[in-house]
């Protein structure tokens, strides 16, 4: 079943996304990599499930995406660094919540 696959691709995600505590621009690249895998998943989940998926996949991939340019477009490290944790804080977020829906809404019917 494709969400169970996919609940257990988000954990995966999500526990990588753990392990990075830092800004530095090999920890951005891995997290940018990340969100590129969250939302190929938001993705999918929103072709089978359109009415549990739509919010993720209207909202929270562009609200990711917006995180990624404020990093981008700062100059100093501090702000990097504030903006990198907020991007960070951001995607997890979204990731639980995707992990829930899935969970509450999906497999238990």
């Amino acid at each position: 079943m494709i969400p169970e696959k996919e609940k257990k691709k988000l954990i995966t995600i999500l526990s990588r996304s753990h392990q990075i505590e830092k800004y530095d621009e090999v920890n951005l690249e891995i997290t940018k990599n990340l969100y590129k895998e969250y939302g190929v998943i938001i993705r999918k989940l929103y072709w089978k499930e359109p009415n549990v998926f739509g919010n993720f996949y209207r909202y929270d991939l562009s609200e990711i995406k917006s995180r990624i340019k404020e990093v981008n477009e700062q100059e100093y490290h501090d702000a990097k660094q504030e903006s990198f944790i907020s991007f960070k804080a951001q995607l997890e977020q979204s990731i639980t919540s995707s992990i829930e829906y899935i969970t509450n809404y999906i497999l238990q019917e």
